[in-house]
């Protein structure tokens, strides 16, 4: 269990800078493309809690991971988290 804040915001797979190559392939969506793939082919499963109110986790682009590795999205109220794990 990896627990964040889930602001990939440094370095490889930063959220915050979303850029497309002359192709129009967006980098950071091709690395957790990659990150499901490798994770899906070592029967790790991803599941992502994101906290309801606070600044979002980009899910559009995380969604790659859990959706291939079979894992789930909760949303959670911020005095519901200890229930969700």
């Amino acid at each position: 269990m990896i627990c964040t804040d889930g602001l990939a915001n440094i370095g490889v797979g930063s959220l915050e800078d979303k850029k497309h190559d002359n192709e129009g392939v967006c980098e950071v969506e091709e690395f957790y493309k990659t990150v499901a793939a490798y994770a899906k082919s070592k029967g790790v499963t991803v599941s992502i809690i994101s906290i309801k109110g606070g600044d979002q986790s980009d899910l559009e682009t995380l969604s790659h991971v859990y959706i291939e590795t079979g894992g789930n999205v909760n949303i959670v109220e911020p005095e519901e988290l200890t229930k969700n794990f």
